[in-house]
């Protein structure tokens, strides 16, 4: 199964980001802060994708053998758009929408790999 994660997501699918920090509280009210790691944005996106049958079969195959452990490739929509490394968090869930159409909704979050 090819490690690229191809599919479109449905337009105005959100980005959340959120930042890493360390925080140390000290005296009369003086907090230290400092950024947590060399990529201390963590960014995740809530996808929809209202495919075909055949192609939330697909997507479903393609999650369940990267088991939410296994980092691929996947370019989200703009303003975020070039190809990163994500992965999926959680569970995904897959909507029967009306005949042969599906909704599959998944979030990615971005990982950094060495």
């Amino acid at each position: 199964m090819p490690s690229e994660f191809a599919w479109v997501p449905a337009v105005g699918s959100p980005v959340e980001s959120e930042p890493r920090v360390f925080s140390s509280k000290v005296g009369d009210g003086y907090e230290a802060v400092a950024t947590n790691g060399l990529n201390p944005i963590v960014r995740e996106w809530d996808l929809t994708f209202r495919v075909s049958v055949t192609v939330a079969d697909a997507i479903d195959d393609f999650l369940t053998l990267k088991a939410g452990v296994t980092p691929f490739t996947f370019t989200p929509p703009k303003p975020h758009d070039t190809e990163i490394k994500v992965r999926s968090v959680g569970r995904w869930v897959i909507n029967p929408i009306g005949g042969l159409v599906r909704e599959v909704r998944v979030r990615f979050r971005r990982v950094f790999e060495s």
